[in-house]
């Protein structure tokens, strides 16, 4: 899990200098442009690794829970890790809120 970590945040090193190194230029070349998409694809790469590692590491929990006596703590760490799984393929919607309405209560 530490080398998807170290992944990880490598790619995002890696994609902040080109971003970095693209709008330093006076003017944007195609090299520059190009070596920006291909940080973003080797960083969403990386994230889609680390994804994979969590869903293995989600069905192996539910497969060993399924094999222990009910225990509240492993019930919890169940919970926790369906609930990280529910919202990786779920993620809540865009709140667009008008700067007036930050503050609106619906009674």
């Amino acid at each position: 899990m530490d080398s998807t970590v170290d992944s990880i945040e490598a790619a995002y090193d890696a994609l902040l200098d080109a971003v970095a190194a693209l709008i330093a230029e006076p003017v944007r070349t195609t090299g520059a442009i190009q070596d920006l998409k291909n940080r973003l694809d080797a960083f969403h790469a990386s994230c889609d690794r680390a994804d994979d590692l969590l869903r293995a590491a989600a069905d192996r929990v539910v497969f060993t829970a399924a094999d222990v006596p009910p225990s509240p703590r492993i019930d919890a760490l169940l919970r926790a890790v369906q609930d990280i799984a529910h919202h990786d393929h779920h993620p809540p919607p865009p709140q667009d809120k008008a700067p007036g309405d930050q503050h609106h209560n619906s009674s």
